[in-house]
């Protein structure tokens, strides 16, 4: 009788075993290749440097300076034009220095009187009012030998008893002789030996008497002093009023 075990077949049992075996390799195989990946996608990941943000600085906004406000040049006044009358000449007329009293002038020396001043009188006024006496007076007046130029002239009163009362200032004119001069037959005045003053003799010092004038002219170191005529005097009463 044969035996029944020569009689199996062997290959279905071999090949089983070779599948499993296949699959197991393929299982490992797949471990291994994943867990490769993952550990070369860990270590590149360390590599990367993550990019620090760096804050940018704004430039701070300086305020706009505000322009300061200009004042406004005041408008230039324009002066009154001067009326002139047909023919083409001015009118006669008084200035501001004319309408206006003279100012007593303190610590000027009066010399002696003397000739050296040569002097003509266009114009010589009393005014008198209830509120003051006034006198006004015009007149040409240089040195003799000397040009007018630099010439400061003063008006000078003196009291009845020949003591010199008050030194005052003048004005140059501006109006043209309102009489015609004597002709002394030393030429004519040059314009700026022309000069006017206006005396307020209701002052202290002026009392009942007759007070005379005179001419002072100075110029640097020299100065010369002259008497006017009794043509050139006034007299007042106890109330300071001119006596005519």
């Amino acid at each position: 009788m044969a035996n029944r075990d020569e009689h199996r077949p062997i290959t279905r049992k071999g090949k089983g075993r070779a599948l499993l075996r296949f699959v197991i390799g393929l299982l490992f195989l797949f471990i291994i290749v994943a867990t490769g990946y993952l550990f070369l996608m860990q270590d590149d990941n360390s590599g990367r440097t993550t990019p620090t943000s760096t804050p940018i600085e704004m430039p701070e906004s300086t305020p706009e300076a505000t322009p300061e406000a200009t004042p406004e040049a005041a408008p230039e006044e324009t002066p009154a034009p001067t009326t002139t009358p047909e023919g083409g000449e001015e009118e006669d007329g008084p200035s501001d220095d004319e309408e206006r009293f003279s100012n007593p002038v303190e610590e000027i020396h009066v010399p002696e009187a003397g000739e050296a001043i040569r002097y003509a009188v266009s114009d010589f006024d009393l005014v008198s009012d209830d509120i003051m006496s006034a006198v006004h007076l015009r007149a040409f007046a240089l040195t003799r030998g000397y040009a007018a130029d630099g010439d400061t002239i003063y008006l000078v009163t003196i009291d009845p008893d020949g003591l010199i009362l008050y030194v005052y200032e003048t004005f140059p004119a501006v109006w043209p002789p309102a009489v015609d001069l004597p002709a002394d037959g030393e030429g004519e005045f040059p314009a700026d030996a022309y000069f006017t003053a206006h005396l307020d003799v209701n002052v202290p010092g002026y009392n009942e008497g007759r007070y005379s004038l005179g001419i002072l002219i100075v110029n640097g170191d020299r100065g010369e002093f002259v008497k006017l005529g009794e043509a050139y005097s006034f007299v007042l009463d106890d109330l300071g009023e001119f006596i005519q």
